[in-house]
């Protein structure tokens, strides 16, 4: 044990001893499903308390409290390099940008549809006849429960490729949405959600040069969460009606098949097994 408190690694590869493929599977299949549930738990819970703008809460506010202890528990297995930076650095190497960019631009329209469908598609499902908070946040349980679901079917599957048919699936599902066809939609929506999600992180890591994952790591999550606000914002500021909803989701749509253009243009739609 240092000084600082970390504990020394036995070796060299001992904190990257786990295949990458399945570092990045279980952080986004847990993100996934964590958003999954979350919805239905809330009106759920919303539903049958008296105080549906304050009960959820509760429950969330108490996960996050034993979500202390269990880190608090976590013991330190790797210790890091001497060089220390006060000032975080934000951006990716020049060198890595062309293969970085792409990924990037996925993340965002994942968390982007996965925004979308946290906040006003579910609202908009009133035109297709929905009265429940239930049957509305269903429509998101279901988007990224099959997210979660394709994430681990695919696991064995990566390259640009791959992200290339998740961003297929997602544009294709956002433009084509109709009452008739919603959940069927929302299906499709949410295997081209998991796979890009999936998909685009493992390239990014991938991408990193070898010392600077982290911030290549926290750069992706930085584009994604700027997906996550800018969509449903921008729709929300052209009224937030169905209409408004789709015409945001088709400027995803187009902003995923873009990528894809972009992807074929640098030569980087290889496919990758294993």
């Amino acid at each position: 044990m240092s000084r600082w408190g970390w504990r020394p690694a036995r070796s060299p590869r001992r904190f990257g001893s786990a295949p990458p493929k399945l570092g990045a599977l279980i952080s986004t299949v847990v993100t996934s499903s964590a958003l999954a549930v979350g919805p239905v738990y809330s009106a759920l819970v919303a539903d049958a308390s008296g105080a549906p703008l304050t009960a959820p809460y509760i429950g969330y506010g108490a996960a996050t409290a034993l979500s202390f202890v269990f880190v608090a528990l976590c013991r330190e297995v790797y210790r890091p390099p001497n060089e220390r930076r006060l000032a975080p650095r934000v951006g990716v190497p020049r060198s890595i940008l062309k293969r970085f960019a792409p990924n990037a631009t996925a993340v965002f329209c994942a968390y982007g549809t996965n925004a979308l469908f946290q906040s006003l598609i579910p609202l908009a499902m009133i035109v297709f006849g929905a009265t429940s908070q239930l049957e509305m946040a269903l429509a998101t349980a279901v988007m990224l429960g099959t997210s979660a679901i394709t994430q681990v079917a695919v696991i064995n599957y990566g390259g640009s490729r791959s992200l290339a048919v998740g961003l297929v699936g997602m544009a294709v599902s956002l433009v084509g949405v109709f009452p008739a066809l919603f959940w069927v939609a929302t299906v499709i929506c949410g295997v081209g959600q998991g796979v890009s999600f999936k998909a685009s992180l493992a390239n990014a890591v991938d991408s990193a040069l070898p010392g600077d994952e982290a911030r290549t790591t926290s750069m992706y999550y930085l584009v994604a969460y700027l997906g996550t606000g800018v969509p449903p914002v921008i729709a929300g500021l052209l009224g937030g009606g169905a209409a408004a909803v789709s015409a945001v989701a088709a400027v995803v749509a187009i902003i995923a098949v873009a990528t894809i253009g972009y992807l074929r243009a640098a030569g980087q739609l290889g496919y990758r097994h294993g």
